[in-house]
């Protein structure tokens, strides 16, 4: 598995051409032959695909104008670490933050290296970061002693709490033993369903700790995991890491989701493994994760996570409950946005099959409409429902005088390889660290804004430059993605919890946000990310 997902594009091609080439359908064969059917070896060409520009990416103010980076066409990355003097959109100003270190006692000289770099580094993004933590405190847990270690995490984050002095602008930091431990599952419940009010940021203590820097021959701060961290600690602090705009030169200006309130929802339905779980207890739940963007500049967004029972085979993953999920994410935006109302509202739909398409849009297209003229009876913002598809076998790849390579960022092909009839195309929109990469398919199910196929595929493009974590452009759009990570951690949250029933399950998990303007959710909506 791991060598077919690492091969490059030139082994990758090689490879589906040779197996073509061993089913031997070219071959006469007379079933073929009076159904007229014939076999190619060779992969389809297609030459009426496009390179989408991508958009202009919005910084912070510099004098008295913002700065602005549009990454190379094709590229879809793009540099902030060089310029010191590139802030962030919104940057955020952190009164005060803490150290919390879980296992092995990390010496203080390292803390010392690690929290000048942080300092520093966010402070040229604009961000202004104390220098020192408040306070340090080490404290060892069991791996997997759930029982005691949350008890013992919600103690220590309640004495950040209290040195915070109800401060909004600050966070805890906490150096977890290792990847993918249980330890940051505890992290997460004790912070966010017990303390209530203290935010979190995890990071290894591998990470943590400097690296060699062959520059100056000795060790140094991990740059590259920093910058990530400053990255994501604006963006769970109600900061805007960047923002985008058409290029100057762009005909779709009807697209700029600046120039009027839009709402624009991320969907995404996880499940539980087929195999693995006791079979004399219930069968773990599915979780739906509903995220919606809650500012002008299509940024932070907020999230909404319910525990579901998964759908009989062949039936539609359908979200429960999406009429108050969408009232909910229409009353926060109303509040945060100063009392705008969004005019459009757009869906990227993930995890649908092809024959799944008009149950989902039957049902969850009509509660989103519903959610609206709740509010008011005259209230119908135009709806955009297009469907995110990753689970495909179509791959797109270069040929030219270099050899075989990936297909640019931005890439589209909406003609040969999809439906005749319905709007669907096929977008690569970004460049793959390692392996091929695998474009995403998006269907319209639903537009009355009146978008051009065009329109519809730059802006889904232009969202894939939105992802906060990272300084490129990625698979899906950003929306999508979140709703990824807010599945996540729904799954993070059940961890180890016994429940009667799902009502009970998912009143654990609505423990952040039933507190109103006093929730966890409503104070760090982007918490999740």
């Amino acid at each position: 598995m791991n060598d077919v997902a690492t091969k490059d594009p030139y082994d990758q091609m090689a490879a589906i051409e040779a197996q073509m080439r061993d089913l031997n359908l070219d071959r006469s064969h007379p079933l073929f032959e009076k159904f007229g059917i014939q076999f190619d070896n060779k992969m389809l060409e297609v030459t009426d695909a496009k390179v989408l520009k991508p958009p202009q990416l919005v910084y912070g103010v510099v004098g008295n104008t913002r700065e602005e980076i549009t990454p190379e066409i094709g590229l879809g990355k793009w540099d902030i670490w060089g310029d010191v003097s590139l802030h962030f959109f919104n940057p955020v100003k952190i009164d005060v933050w803490g150290l919390l270190i879980i296992g092995n006692f990390i010496e203080q000289y390292l803390v010392d290296i690690f929290s000048e770099a942080l300092c520093r580094i966010g402070g040229n993004r604009g961000m202004s970061i104390p220098r020192e933590p408040v306070q340090i405190i080490h404290i060892r847990l069991r791996e997997f002693d759930q029982e005691l270690n949350i008890p013992q995490l919600t103690e220590n984050l309640n004495y950040f709490k209290d040195e915070f002095n109800g401060s909004k602008a600050s966070f805890v930091l906490v150096v977890i033993p290792k990847k993918n431990s249980k330890i940051y599952n505890h992290v997460k419940q004790a912070s966010e369903l017990h303390v209530k009010g203290v935010l979190t940021q995890c990071v290894t203590a591998k990470n943590f700790e400097p690296k060699f820097d062959k520059r100056i021959n000795q060790d140094g701060p991990n740059k590259p995991v920093i910058g990530n961290l400053v990255l994501k600690i604006n963006s769970k602090l109600g900061g805007v890491n960047h923002v985008i705009v058409p290029p100057p030169d762009d005909i779709f200006k009807r697209i700029d989701i600046l120039s009027y309130p839009v709402l624009i929802i991320g969907i995404d339905v996880t499940h539980p493994p087929s195999l693995g779980f006791d079979k004399n207890k219930p069968a773990p739940p599915s979780f739906a994760a509903v995220t919606g963007s809650i500012g002008r500049t299509g940024m932070p967004y907020m999230m909404h996570v319910q525990a579901q029972l998964k759908a009989a085979a062949g039936a539609a993953e359908i979200v429960h409950n999406l009429q108050s999920t969408t009232k909910k994410m229409l009353f926060m935006f109303r509040n945060k946005t100063k009392g705008h109302q969004p005019c459009k509202i757009l869906v990227f739909r993930d995890g649908v099959g092809d024959s799944q398409f008009q149950e989902v849009l039957h049902i969850e297209m009509r509660a989103i409409r519903r959610a609206c003229t709740e509010l008011n009876v005259n209230y119908t913002p135009r709806i955009t429902f297009i469907t995110v598809q990753k689970r495909h076998k179509t791959r797109l790849f270069l040929i030219n005088k270099y050899g075989v390579t990936h297909a640019p960022a931005g890439t589209v092909v909406d003609t040969d390889i999809v439906h005749p009839a319905e709007m669907d195309f096929y977008l690569q929109s970004h460049t793959p660290i390692i392996g091929t990469a695998r474009p995403t398919r998006y269907h319209l199910l639903w537009d009355d804004s009146d978008f051009t196929a065009d329109q519809i595929q730059v802006l889904t493009y232009y969202l894939c430059y939105m992802y906060s974590r990272c300084n490129r452009s990625v698979k899906i759009p950003a929306p999508t993605y979140y709703a990824h990570w807010a599945a996540f951690r729904a799954k993070v949250l059940a961890d180890g919890y016994q429940y009667e029933n799902l009502e009970d399950l998912n009143n654990h998990l609505l423990q952040r946000e039933n507190g109103g303007c006093e929730s966890f959710g409503f104070d760090f909506p982007f918490h999740f990310i």
